[in-house]
């Protein structure tokens, strides 16, 4: 919620784009080419808050070796000995059956 423009009242445009109409894919659109129209509805997040959480969002841990980042990198921390959650998962691992596991119990801590 917090990443997303639509909360703070605006409206975005041409975020994705297809090649054809008869390819289904979309792909991402340059930003330049990306419409954003300020305050055309109320808005559920204040736009001071939205720009924090957008510099906290930029400083964000690299990427992984398959060049994605994880969206909740730093954000996800274990309940009983309160270290990180690392985002397990593989190039022949289905996307279903990633998980999230403790630095705790990986290291045997």
């Amino acid at each position: 919620m917090l990443s997303n423009q639509f909360y703070c009242g605006d409206t975005v445009n041409f975020k994705t784009y297809s090649k054809s109409n008869k390819l289904k894919k979309r792909l991402k659109n340059d930003p330049a080419k990306v419409l954003i129209f300020k305050d055309t509805h109320e808005p559920i997040v204040d736009r001071a808050m939205f720009e924090t959480v957008q510099k906290l969002f930029a400083g964000r841990k690299r990427h992984d070796k398959m060049g994605e980042m994880d969206k909740f990198a730093g954000y996800l921390y274990c309940g009983d000995c309160d270290k990180r959650m690392y985002l397990h998962r593989g190039k022949t691992i289905s996307p279903e059956k990633n998980m999230f596991q403790c630095g705790g119990y990986q290291t045997g801590n």
